[in-house]
């Protein structure tokens, strides 16, 4: 029998930081974040179900380049118009090795999600209501669920709202504006303070882009918190490159550090198998 650990406060990590934030990925960037933001913007994503998004990005070492796994990600849209995503991650041999599943219902910024790691049963999500925000986190199989419940966040970001709230604040943060939000991480059983600005622009494979820096606020944090760079294409808003900390583990149980390259199908049909 699972054994459940619940509580209802988290612990403050801004005041006691144990570990590197881990957990990012690109499915919670194409999906990613929930916002407290520092200029008036409106707060509320509204789901843009007639382009349901589609992409396959492959993963690489930041440092030694080497192929580490791909991830597909596709949104789907049931008959009552709610969006939802699914994501199947794979090593380098093909095999699945993790699946995650994801719920925007009418808030692109804050939804629901599930990622399972079908290694060694490494499990984080949380369940988004009106009210309340339970984050749930287990390590192994054989460990036990930690879970957190937090007073609904109306100003934070959570996992795979952070490309709706990139595209949301678009102008701001072309104009080079620097912009406050809470980022939710549930195997921290917590939130983090970030910064996100436009870092520089430049041309990727030919297409004119934007490089945006995520950097965690907390100025001696950063010493243990490396930086994310998100390269999006100015005229589609497409993230084109991920580069730093990965939701998916190691064969020690650490994230990968990664340079993600994102390619978009042309046809949306495609499934996932």
């Amino acid at each position: 029998m699972e054994h459940v650990i619940q509580t209802t406060r988290p612990k403050t990590l801004k005041r006691h930081f144990t570990q590197p934030i881990q957990q990012f990925s690109i499915s919670i960037l194409m999906g990613f974040l929930m916002m407290t933001v520092a200029i008036s913007m409106s707060t509320t994503a509204q789901a843009d179900v007639t382009n349901p998004k589609h992409y396959i990005g492959n993963a690489y070492d930041l440092k030694t380049k080497k192929f580490l796994y791909s991830e597909e990600y596709k949104e789907r849209v049931d008959a009552d118009l709610n969006l939802y995503a699914d994501t199947l991650y794979r090593n380098a041999e093909g095999d699945i090795i993790a699946r995650k599943t994801i719920e925007f219902r009418k808030d692109l910024n804050r939804p629901s999600f599930r990622l399972e790691d079908e290694r060694d049963g490494y499990l984080e999500g949380a369940d988004v209501d009106e009210s309340s925000i339970r984050l749930f986190y287990r390590k192994s199989e054989t460990a036990e669920t930690k879970e957190v419940t937090l007073a609904s966040m109306q100003t934070a970001v959570l996992d795979a709202g952070f490309h709706y709230f990139i595209v949301e604040n678009w102008e701001a943060l072309i104009q080079g504006r620097n912009i406050e939000l809470d980022f939710i991480v549930p195997h921290q059983q917590d939130y983090f303070r970030f910064d996100l600005t436009r870092e520089t622009e430049l041309t990727y494979e030919g297409r004119e882009a934007v490089v945006f820096r995520l950097q965690i606020a907390t100025f001696f944090l950063r010493i243990f918190v490396e930086p994310i760079r998100l390269t999006y294409d100015k005229t589609t808003q497409q993230l084109l490159v991920f580069e730093g900390i990965s939701n998916i583990n190691d064969a020690a149980g650490k994230s990968h550090v990664v340079r993600m390259e994102l390619e978009y199908p042309e046809k949306a049909e495609a499934s996932l198998q």
